[in-house]
């Protein structure tokens, strides 16, 4: 059984739901959750998300990792992906690091500041199209 399967399992019965229950508050199925954990079937990583964010914890944590370095490294890259949706001119950079880390969002901005130091034109906040 994968970390995702033990913690997924562990999180509902401390919860102290059935399958049914906890489905339904994830908006999912049952058959899913059952499928989750057994191990049968793991979420795409975009469905992973989603679940830990109802259930408010991180990704890594979802996954069996509840080191203090984990959680904090998600904080952080929750507080940059909050700082970059709110800046209209870096839309962009939230749509792709929605589920990043804070590495990967301070990498892509750093790009697009180098590509705007270089070129002022890169991106001027309207749309391409």
């Amino acid at each position: 059984m994968s970390d995702f399967a033990t913690t997924l399992k562990q999180i509902r019965l401390g919860k102290g739901m059935s399958q049914e229950e906890f489905a339904a508050f994830l908006g999912t199925s049952k058959q899913n959750i059952s499928r989750y954990e057994s191990g049968e079937v793991s979420p795409k990583i975009s469905t992973a998300a989603k679940i830990a964010d109802k259930l408010g914890i991180t990704i890594a944590q979802l996954n069996g990792d509840n080191s203090p370095a984990a959680s904090a490294s998600d904080d952080d890259a929750w507080t940059l992906r909050e700082n970059e949706r709110d800046d209209p001119d870096r839309k962009a950079l939230f749509m792709l690091s929605k589920y990043g880390s804070a590495k990967d969002i301070r990498q892509a901005a750093a790009l697009i500041d180098a590509l705007r130091a270089t070129n002022p034109d890169f991106y001027d906040g309207d749309d391409p199209a």
